[in-house]
């Protein structure tokens, strides 16, 4: 399988075997510019110029969980090893944990002056790190 996301503000499920299309998903505002898979292949996480985070049900094509909380664009997306965990790099300046479970934001990561570029999670799920333009 695999998943894109478009300036067209849409995610494309594929079959990676023979190039067809499975789904088209709309949900989106603005463009989607972050995607990645859970570690079990069940979800996919998009990151969008909307603000916003959300997943998808792989399988169905529908929506799963929006998650609102950036004041700006989202950029990056992380699933924790375990897939309990999403972690959103934002040009807000911000790093948000996400609870996939309630779709609450357990942890927010500041400090940074300006946007952030990557946010990701290490193996164990007990580290963020983060990379910013402020160097």
């Amino acid at each position: 399988m695999l998943v894109t996301g478009s300036a067209d503000k849409t995610l494309r499920i594929w079959n990676a075997t023979d190039a067809r299309c499975l789904h088209t998903v709309e949900g989106h505002e603005d463009e989607v510019v972050a995607v990645k898979f859970d570690p079990f292949g069940i979800l996919a996480a998009s990151g969008s110029l909307d603000n916003t985070a959300r997943l998808w049900d792989l399988e169905s094509g529908k929506e799963y969980l929006c998650l609102k909380g950036h004041k700006g664009q989202v950029v990056g997306v992380e699933f924790s090893t375990d897939g309990d965990l999403l972690i959103t790099g934002s040009f807000d300046s911000t790093a948000k944990c996400w609870d996939i479970r309630t779709g609450k934001c357990v942890k927010t990561y500041d400090g940074h002056t300006q946007e952030l570029s990557a946010a990701i999670i290490n193996f164990g799920g007990e580290h963020v790190a983060t990379s910013s333009f402020d160097g």
